[in-house]
């Protein structure tokens, strides 16, 4: 009796630690959000952790003459949690 108890727990923890597993796959699509864009270098990103990072990338691979000046979270959730961030970029010298 306790062999079947041991084996058919081992069997729901296998099963259960199995399907929570998390992927770090690289070929995860993540989306992309373009930046608003206010004129004169100022530049609003509504997006946050990963798909803000390639957002940003993908923006300043399409603007290789820019670089990124000041950046600022936007945080209109309880402290700490941000939204999106503003961003002010410039030219390259």
């Amino acid at each position: 009796m306790l062999a079947k108890t041991v084996f058919f727990s081992t069997i729901v923890i296998l099963l259960t630690v199995t399907g929570c597993s998390y992927s770090n796959n690289d070929n995860t699509v993540i989306n992309i959000s373009a930046p608003q864009d206010y004129g004169n270098g100022v530049l609003y990103f509504d997006s946050v952790d990963e798909k803000f990072g390639r957002s940003l990338s993908e923006y300043l691979k399409n603007h290789p003459e820019l670089e990124v000046a000041a950046m600022a979270g936007s945080g209109r959730g309880a402290y700490g949690f941000d939204v999106g961030y503003w961003i002010t970029v410039k030219k390259i010298k």
